[in-house]
């Protein structure tokens, strides 16, 4: 099946179909599905197995904590992995602009909005700023905060936040969305496409949804924000 690309962004459109049929049309654009070789307790990994290279990639691992309270003899264990941001970026025709990347943690295709960590003293808008324009090559004019603090990721089992955003998308002169290169890092392999904003709600909605809940809060959260979403 042929994909359609937008015809001022370039970027190819997918619609939602299913679960099983959105991962084969990933992978249709070029996502790659990894096979995960060896999976160990970083306890017992052999550090000198590993080159100069590949050594401060374990800046990455989160850190595991042991936790004991006042008046309890019973043991609790939380990790700190780093916190990050995602922006939910709507088009004037109404696509949402997503990431598509096999994430090792899920041994999965993962569809997500933009979404990084930050840079030492770079304040969270200007780090999803950044990813946005590294990771799916669109400049924001404004991103807006959704929540300040942060959303807790797992709040028993770690101290992780996500810091949704909404992004203001930069025009040209012409009124169409400003693209700029894309920049991603060595170990990233994100593919960018767009997706109607009602078929997003629809695979975020999905009983079989095992994607990023992080994702579906900051989309509900940006929904709210702009009034499509309401409660009586």
């Amino acid at each position: 099946m042929a994909v359609e690309k937008h015809p001022i962004l370039g970027l190819p459109i997918l619609t939602f179909r299913g679960i099983e049929e959105l991962q084969n049309d990933l992978q249709s654009i070029g996502v790659v599905k990894h096979t995960i070789l060896t999976k160990n307790l970083l306890a017992e990994v052999d550090m000198s197995q590993f080159t100069e290279e590949q050594l401060p990639q374990f800046r990455f691992a989160p850190k595991i904590f042991l936790i004991r309270i006042e008046g309890s003899d019973n043991l609790w264990f939380a990790t700190q992995p780093t916190d990050w941001a995602n922006v939910i970026i709507i088009t004037p025709d109404n696509y949402i602009i997503l990431a598509a990347e096999w994430f090792h943690g899920i041994d999965d295709i993962s569809v997500t909005p933009p979404a990084g960590a930050r840079n030492k003293e770079e304040s969270w808008e200007t780090a999803i700023t950044r990813e946005a324009a590294e990771e799916v090559g669109i400049k924001l004019k404004e991103v807006i905060p959704l929540a300040k603090v942060g959303l807790p990721v797992s709040s028993r089992k770690s101290s992780e936040r996500a810091f949704p955003f909404l992004g203001i998308p930069e025009l040209d002169r012409d009124g169409n969305i400003a693209l700029v290169e894309r920049h991603l890092d060595e170990t990233e392999e994100i593919t960018p496409f767009l997706m109607p904003v009602n078929d997003y709600w629809e695979y975020l909605s999905n009983e079989n949804y095992d994607g990023n809940n992080a994702a579906r809060d900051a989309f509900y959260t940006a929904m709210r924000y702009l009034g499509k979403l309401k409660f009586a």
